[in-house]
């Protein structure tokens, strides 16, 4: 042990942070342990260190000095003495190494570091712990510290309620228990922690988990659901107990560890069976009933018969949908078992079938019409399935009546089969299996969905079933159905619409067929009214409610037709009979004027409560509209027919030296656009967003045309904005930037920077069209169509109008665009890139404050890592801006960047490391580039230039003082 002068000697020669973490770093021998701890040396953690909104966790160099000691033997109970005695702390990092110390000492050591433990745990913010927690229980609990470990677990597992304040909000959720620690590591803690706590403290570590999951049950019901429910509905998210093992919530988590936990223990003890039913009794849940029947059913000759036997004396357990999929998998393993009286008893309640009362709510709610035929078949359906479980197992009468309701309502469904949502058919039921469909001829098939009379009911074989294997069956004999297509007119328009289907993807797998016969029917159809008279009801699983459906299957037809890849195209010959199926659909009535108003209240809860909050959830998206609704859909197609046109007559029209048709042989084109620029005919803007989205193909397919319209297309009168915004977001998002176009739409781009932040945006927009207008701009000023202080000052005017977002997005463009130039951009592109930056920090350096310039300045980074620019403006570029910000975007690049270009600049790139530590107030940077800083610093303190070693030095020691200690080497 050093003499008290010689202690007092160090202590007293440490200067400065960087020695005395040095001191505590090279401290090897125990023997100044209880020295320093007279010295009070391990009574003042380390604290947090807050920047708001930031904070900080630097290591405490005393603890790091007291976990190298604890793993030497000599040393462990001096380290116990003086850990115990450590102050509590709000840095994490102390209880990190607290925990390291406790999984070196002997467990009976390391269990009286419980309340340290504890206390760490609580804390809001923790780091390296929350992974060493299932570690410590393991160590203890493996150590004969079974209650120690126990204690810690719950500790660990502890759950708090939701801290959101129940509100209006409150139907939108449910509570979510708050563990303390994320998902992933409760999950890992608990893991751990089971199968050791079952082998440390038996039953106890089963009544432990049960407990937490009573917790996380409890916490996660709403305050207004009533008090005696039992039901918690965990059964919809981990339908079988027997195969779950989710990590997505903390009741699923929990749910699955008191199974382990509870088979474990009875596996290695069948008499500890009885005394883990008797814990899961004690809740009142519905999970720990489903508990209790997997239990049942896996220890049978533990005791699990006598429990199945009194559980199934009320046969209602069966029906209960939160339970059924475990009572079901019981009964169908101990029905034989049971006494005469309790089998009586069970055939008896299932033949008697479903409620009526039950069955009158069931339709109620899923919106079917309540008849007697409607409450007989379910009951019939209800009585073949709960049969269905006993199949083989029942007397001969039971067993005919199941034979008698399979052969009249088709196949049970298999009750123990996992089910999300129990009660009902979900998807479209057929009459006949798909094989009867390919036994049919095509005549036979005909006949029959003539004749047969669909089921209205989702309960009930559909047209929309029989549809779907239709479709199969014209997929497997295309040729034979596409013959008789006319046949079709006599059908439901369900199946009409299920032919057009399997037309179009037998022509996407690259297979043809005769147009003409499908065309006809096509044509047909759109001479049908929309609506049908009389017809009610439909809808997805049933029928279709209109010829709506197949007018838009009518249009993928066309569009796939169009494609000029697929060998089954249209040839030119078919123009005229195309054209006469497209062109009524561009008349079809939707979207109708009230599409284009999004109506909150229409659309539920969730979506009100953003209308509240935010405009633009009230904003159309006219461009998803467009493509969503029969006449959008249509008017897109004219388009794909226009270019189609053009594309398959153009040899023809070279070899009599004509050039490609335009709007002079397409006069039907012509027709249909001039008559849909008609805000009199056409007063929906969906429809002009779709003229906005094909603006390039219009120029294309006739300038001249385009020219002498544009104005109808985008008109320039402040009371006609509405329909230039939907044609405008639709072109600067959806189209390139063309010069020739630009020339020709200078008022429109001008018009677009007037109303820069003036616009509500629809919230699902698919990419703000301010984002697409700073791309357009940036191409045309690096093309040289745009200068600043031109005669048009419109992009001097963008930068003034433009949000820093905006401004941000255009810097980000050019930074991720200049490095697929290769060396085909010539060198003034450069010159005009580099002036237009200098610019922007001209600006920022001139106002008030950088933090309007924040997203623009920031965006410099990928200018620099670029590698395009000359070097040194690049570099003094960025030491500007951080100078500025002290922030750029793509930090890891930026670093290795400049670690390359140390040698070289050692003082500037030593400057732009420092001023971006600095700035990284989360203290993430030196997370992801390390490596790359450390090279840069060693070069610099390698290089011949003085200043830049210093200054490499100076930064060198700061972080050491700032809890960086993988940078000490760097000075050795």
């Amino acid at each position: 042990m050093p003499k008290p002068e010689i202690v007092e000697r160090a202590l007293a020669a440490i200067k400065g942070y960087a020695q005395y973490e040095y001191f505590f770093e090279h401290l090897d021998s125990p023997a100044w342990l209880e020295p320093l701890a007279e010295k009070a040396m391990f009574k003042h953690p380390q604290p947090v260190e807050k920047v708001e909104p930031y904070i900080r966790f630097p290591f405490w160099p005393e603890s790091r000095y007291l976990v190298r000691m604890s793993k030497l033997p000599q040393a462990q109970a001096t380290v116990l003495k003086i850990t115990v005695g450590i102050p509590s702390s709000d840095n994490s990092r102390v209880y990190d190494d607290i925990a390291e110390i406790a999984l070196s000492l002997p467990p009976a050591l390391a269990a009286k570091l419980l309340p340290k433990l504890v206390e760490g745990i609580r804390l809001p913010i923790k780091l390296l712990l929350k992974d060493r927690m299932g570690a410590l229980i393991v160590h203890l609990a493996e150590g004969a510290q079974g209650a120690a470990a126990a204690t810690l677990a719950r500790a660990t597992l502890a759950l708090s309620p939701d801290p959101r304040a129940p509100g209006e909000e409150e139907l939108l959720r449910f509570p979510k228990p708050q563990p303390l620690l994320e998902d992933f590591y409760y999950a890992r803690v608990v893991d751990k922690a089971v199968p050791v706590l079952v082998s440390a403290v038996g039953v106890d570590a089963v009544r432990l988990f049960t407990s937490l999951l009573d917790d996380a049950i409890r916490l996660s019901r709403k305050p207004s659901d009533e008090e005696g429910n039992t039901e918690d509905f965990l059964y919809i998210a981990h339908p079988a107990i027997e195969l779950g093992g989710g990590r997505d919530d903390i009741p699923g988590i929990l749910l699955y560890a008191v199974r382990d936990a509870a088979e474990q223990l009875i596996k290695s003890d069948p008499g500890q069976f009885t005394r883990v039913l008797e814990a899961l009794q004690q809740k009142r849940w519905s999970s720990f009933e489903r508990l209790r029947l997997h239990l049942c059913r896996v220890f049978l000759e533990s005791g699990g018969l006598e429990v199945a036997e009194q559980a199934f004396q009320d046969p209602e357990i069966l029906g209960r949908a939160s339970f059924q999929h475990e009572a079901v998998l019981l009964l169908k393993e101990v029905f034989t078992r049971l006494s005469g009286p309790t089998q009586k008893n069970l055939l008896e309640w299932i033949d008697r079938g479903w409620p009526e009362a039950s069955i009158r709510r069931w339709l109620e709610f899923c919106g079917e019409p309540v008849t007697d035929d409607a409450i007989g078949e379910l009951s019939d359906i209800w009585k073949r399935d709960h049969f269905a479980v006993l199949e083989g197992q029942m007397p001969e009468a039971y067993q005919q009546e199941l034979d008698g309701l399979v052969t009249k309502m088709g196949a049970a469904r298999k009750l123990e089969k996992p089910q999300g949502i129990t009660g009902g058919a979900f998807g479209a039921v057929s009459p006949k299996a798909p094989e009867e469909f390919e036994q049919m001829s095509v005549g036979e098939t005909f006949e029959f969905l003539a004749a047969w009379t669909p089921g209205t009911s989702i309960f009930e074989a559909t047209a929309e079933g029989a549809g779907q294997k239709l479709a199969a069956a014209v997929g497997n004999r295309l040729d034979e159905f596409v013959t008789e297509a006319g046949e079709f007119r006599r059908l439901d328009p369900t199946y009409v619409r299920a032919f057009f289907g399997a037309l179009t993807g037998a022509l996407n797998a690259e297979r043809t067929f005769t147009w003409e016969p499908v065309l006809e029917l096509a044509a047909w159809v759109t001479t049908q009214p929309r609506e049908i008279p009389g017809r009610k009801g439909g809808g997805h699983f049933v029928a279709d409610p209109d010829w709506g459906w197949s007018r838009d299957a009518i249009i993928d037809l066309l569009t796939s037709g169009f494609d000029e890849k697929l060998p089954g195209r249209f040839t030119s010959n078919l123009r005229s009979m195309v054209w006469t199926v497209l062109r009524p659909l561009a008349e079809d009535p939707s979207p109708a004027p009230a599409d284009e108003i999004p109506d909150p209240e229409r659309a539920g809860a969730l979506v009100r409560r953003f209308a509240q909050k935010d405009e633009r959830a009230r904003e159309p998206d006219l461009t998803s509209l467009s493509i969503n609704t029969t006449r959008g859909r249509a008017m897109h197609a004219v388009f794909k027919y226009a270019r189609w046109v053009r594309l398959s007559t153009v040899s023809e029209r070279a070899v009599g030296g004509k050039s490609p048709a335009g709007f002079d042989e397409m006069s039907e084109v012509r027709e249909v656009l001039e008559t849909h620029l008609d805000v009199g005919h056409e007063p929906a803007r969906t429809i002009r967003s779709v003229y906005g989205d094909h603006l390039t193909m219009l120029g294309w397919l006739d300038w001249n045309w385009l020219e002498a319209n544009l104005g109808r297309i985008l008109p320039l009168a402040d009371t006609e904005y509405p329909f230039f915004s939907a044609a405008w977001r639709s072109f600067v998002v959806f189209n390139a930037p063309n010069t020739t176009l630009f020339r020709e739409m200078m008022g429109c781009y001008r018009k677009a920077v007037e109303h820069l932040g003036k616009d509500i945006l629809p919230r699902h927009w698919v990419r703000s069209p301010e984002d697409a207008l700073a791309e357009h701009l940036m191409v045309y000023y690096w093309q040289g169509a745009l200068e600043f202080g031109g005669a048009d000052p419109l992009l001097d005017d963008f930068f003034v109008s433009a949000s820093d977002a905006v401004r941000g997005h255009a810097m980000w463009f050019v930074g991720i665009s200049v490095p697929g130039w290769r060396d085909e951009a010539p060198p003034e592109v450069y010159g005009k890139l580099q002036d237009l930056f200098g610019r922007r920090l001209e600006a920022a350096q001139g106002a008030p404050s950088p933090d309007a310039f924040s997203a623009e300045l920031s965006n410099f980074g990928y200018w620099f890592t670029s590698e395009k620019f000359e070097e040194r403006w690049s570099l003094e570029t960025l030491l500007a801006v951080l100078q500025l910000s002290k922030k750029t975007a793509s930090e890891m690049d930026v670093v290795k960047r400049l670690s390359e270009l140390c040698p070289k600049y050692p003082v500037e790139c030593v400057s732009c490391l420092r001023l971006m530590i600095e700035g990284d107030k989360e203290g993430w940077v030196l997370i992801g580039v390390e490596g790359d800083a450390r090279t840069l610093l060693k070069r610099a303190l390698d290089s011949n230039n003085p200043e830049g070693s210093s200054s490499a030095r100076r930064l060198i020691e700061w972080l050491i003082g700032k809890g960086q200690f993988g940078f000490r080497d760097l000075l050795t």
